[in-house]
């Protein structure tokens, strides 16, 4: 009977780390979970703008021709933004008087950043491919996202590069790192410092957490300036009205999707916002390496070892030791779950909490083996009762 209740209570044990490991669910996750609930519990009138990220602004260009990009640049640029980040890529040539007034704004503007893209050729080399407007005024920027794909036939936004290279490609990057060099070069000068090129995005929310204006009629024929004084610009398609969710046009799935991935929930230009307000903030998404997650490994198994070892010196002929064991374990579940959520809602630091969780059943494991091989030798540690 005991060796019965030992093995259920193993091939249990086994199961569930089998378990633990092969989902997809963790910390972040719920985080993002818990933002998305806040926003369905508050008054969405009031949540359409986040007064925390007044920096940048996000103007939806709609399905404008070039000449009227151009006369929304000129509109813009009245405000005095910083730096204004067209998210765009303009390949090959349109009407003469299209280009011409386009190139006529970029030669006007030093504060102007394009969007350029790394493509394979037929030799699977990387090569940049620049826009139509290739001149000296403004500079350019690859597009930077990494996307996955997911199941509801569509791709996901998930890491930031920001920049590349190869021995065929000297050094580029990537759009959101190029508006940073123009806005504040300390904060691109820290971005390069960190000696990573790519990142796991923070996702800080969706459309309704910026600024945000209409390349609309009205707007086109605003003859004041609207106040854009030292903020970054971001110009991109949005829909066809603010919250247009029946565009697929440059739409991505994020972690904050509120429809259960039924449908892509974030335009590219908004990603772009998140991953430049991460970079702004300084505060990027970091996780345990391989030494740390070792390290932590070890000192859990090791700890709990001794902790159940001496529970079994104690009690190891009463069913008291199992219960109590049991209890451990889970509390020690939920306190590393707890903090956690705790380190990643402050500091966005992610624990190895797979691994830990996996760790602590483990140890259980291995006194539970150790008991058995001292019952086989005949040892005076009996099995429990």
């Amino acid at each position: 009977m005991k060796k019965t209740r030992l093995s259920i209570f193993l091939a249990f044990t086994a199961i569930t780390i089998f378990i633990i490991l092969k989902t997809d669910f963790d910390v972040v996750d719920l985080y993002y979970l818990k933002m998305k609930s806040d926003y369905f519990l508050a008054d969405k009138k009031n949540y359409d703008y986040n007064t925390e990220i007044d920096e940048i602004v996000l103007v939806n260009y709609l399905h404008l021709s070039r000449k009227e990009i151009a006369n929304l640049v000129e509109i813009l640029e009245k405000g005095k933004p910083k730096v204004i980040g067209i998210h765009a890529f303009f390949e090959g040539e349109k009407e003469n008087v299209e280009d011409s007034l386009f190139q006529e704004m970029l030669f006007k503007y030093d504060n102007i950043v394009l969007e350029s893209h790394l493509e394979y050729d037929e030799n699977n080399v990387v090569r940049l491919e620049l826009p139509f407007f290739d001149t000296t005024s403004y500079q350019y920027g690859f597009n930077n996202l990494v996307t996955v794909d997911v199941p509801q036939d569509g791709t996901m936004a998930t890491d930031a590069i920001y920049y590349y290279e190869s021995e065929e490609l000297e050094k580029q990057y990537s759009f959101v790192s190029k508006i940073v060099s123009k806005y504040d070069y300390n904060k691109f000068n820290a971005l390069v410092s960190r000696g990573k090129d790519e990142d796991e995005i923070f996702f800080y929310g969706n459309i309704y957490s910026f600024q945000y204006l209409s390349g609309t009629k009205e707007l086109m024929a605003q003859e004041n300036s609207i106040d854009l004084e030292g903020k970054i610009v971001l110009m991109g398609y949005l829909g066809d009205f603010f919250g247009d969710t029946s565009s697929n046009e440059n739409v991505y799935y994020s972690p904050l999707n509120s429809d259960h991935f039924e449908n892509p929930d974030m335009f590219g230009v908004v990603v772009m916002a998140n991953i430049l307000k991460m970079i702004l903030d300084g505060k990027y998404i970091e996780s345990a390496g391989l030494s740390l997650l070792l390290v932590i490994v070890f000192f859990i198994v090791g700890i709990n070892s001794i902790i159940f070892l001496s529970l079994l010196g104690r009690w190891s002929e009463k069913k008291r030791y199992f219960f109590i064991s049991i209890f451990l374990l889970t509390i020690e579940c939920i306190i590393s779950f707890i903090l956690s959520y705790y380190l990643f809602s402050n500091n966005r630091y992610v624990l190895p909490l797979k691994e830990m969780t996996v760790s602590f059943l483990v140890s259980y494991l291995f006194i539970e083996g150790f008991r058995l091989i001292k019952s086989k030798t005949n040892s005076s540690l009996p099995l429990r009762s």
